[in-house]
Order: structure tokens, then C-alpha cells, then sequence
């Protein structure tokens, strides 16, 4: 199992989205942490060579990004301010 949070801040309204990839990979997320703004995506590339179902418990943010095949890409748009966990099984 592995974890990563994300603090989100509001974003300028000059600002544009950026997008922050992060692998599973040993069952680890690289990197662990990842700092972004709100309409910000995370990516999430499975370069391990299992399957893993990825989530997010932290009340308020709950989010299931379902099963990620491996060598595939999983999205998550940071629709809110403040931090959350990823969590994989």
C-alpha cells in the first residue's frame, strides 16, 4: 500500500493548469508528495506489473479511481482546496 498528499490552494484566475504525474511503482507513489492548485490533474502511471485499485479516503475528497491496469494512466482533477491521501491496494 502507498500514499501521497497533495496541498491545494486556490490558483490565480491568470494562472493556468499544470499537470503532475506520479508513479506506482514498488508499490510506492514517486514522488510522495505533490504540491498543486486547485484545477490542477494528477496523473498516475501504474509502472508496476500488477493491478492496483487506487482511492481516496480523506473525508471530503473521497474519490475511487477505480482498477489500473498496468502501464496505464488514471486522472484526477483537484476540484478543492486543502490535502488529501492517495491510497493503493
Amino acid at each position: 500500500m502507498g500514499a501521497f498528499t497533495s496541498a491545494g490552494t486556490s490558483a490565480s484566475p491568470h494562472a493556468s493548469a499544470a499537470r503532475h504525474t506520479v508513479l506506482l511503482k514498488g508499490m510506492t507513489f514517486q514522488p510522495p508528495t505533490v504540491n498543486a492548485n486547485v484545477g490542477d490533474t494528477l496523473k498516475s502511471i501504474n509502472a508496476d506489473g500488477v493491478d492496483h485499485e487506487m482511492f481516496v479516503p480523506t473525508k471530503g475528497f473521497g474519490a475511487d479511481l477505480g482498477m489500473q491496469k498496468p502501464a496505464t494512466v488514471s486522472e484526477l482533477k483537484l476540484a478543492k482546496q486543502g490535502t488529501f491521501e492517495v491510497e493503493c491496494v
